[in-house]
């Protein structure tokens, strides 16, 4: 891929977000066994942890906090950052479908849907992420047949 996520990271690192994580470890006790939002992605990512009621309650928290606005609009670059992985499978099984797509316009494209998404979409507290991913799934695929079959529209 042609872009990075240092930008995603940087921001994870700075001190508006992390006043803002320690917020949210204030309102749920969800998050103390995760010291910071590093800690937490790298629990979501692990793919060894079988901890899946743990992981759908977490997320649901903070899909339900991003909702609410205001300040928990800065939540963008954590589940940016939590979705990397699911981003980049997209991106490849686009890429299959269309090998010209413009890395860096696909790339945005792909974190608006995934943000509108988290935003707005229907999810139940069960298998949250899942849910998440498939709806990804459908919707960059669709972007990329129909970018694939009328190329001057994007």
């Amino acid at each position: 891929m042609g872009f990075t996520f240092s930008g995603i990271h940087k921001e994870l690192a700075s001190e508006r977000f992390n006043r803002l994580y320690e917020e949210l470890r204030i309102e749920s006790s969800l998050l103390d066994s995760f010291p910071s939002s590093s800690s937490l992605i790298s629990f979501f990512h692990d793919s060894g942890n079988k901890e899946y009621g743990l992981k759908d309650s977490i997320l649901y928290f903070l899909i339900t906090a991003y909702r609410r606005g205001d300040k928990y609009g800065h939540l963008t670059p954590f589940f940016t950052a939590l979705f990397t992985n699911a981003i980049a499978s997209v991106y490849r099984m686009s890429k299959k479908i269309n090998n010209k797509l413009d890395d860096e316009e696909f790339f945005q494209d792909v974190c608006v849907m995934l943000l509108q998404i988290v935003k707005a979409s229907k999810i139940i507290p069960h298998k949250v992420a899942l849910q998440i991913t498939n709806q990804l799934k459908n919707e960059t695929w669709s972007l990329a047949n129909e970018i694939s079959l009328n190329p001057v529209s994007k």
